[in-house]
């Protein structure tokens, strides 16, 4: 096998920021457009307001 390298994917998305935004914080609709994840479960809050989750 050879040299491992990062991939690199771009593409344009015709929506406001905060549409944008809005649908990558909802776990339920995000493996629908990230393929890297068939679910994502939210598993709590840290002290800083971050959320954790499970995938």
């Amino acid at each position: 096998m050879g040299e491992r390298r990062p991939l690199y994917v771009e593409t344009l998305i015709r929506a406001p920021m905060e549409r944008v935004w809005e649908l990558t914080q909802n776990t339920d609709e995000h493996p629908r457009w990230d393929a890297r994840f068939s679910a994502i479960i939210p598993t709590g809050r840290r002290d800083d307001g971050a959320q954790t989750f499970r995938l």
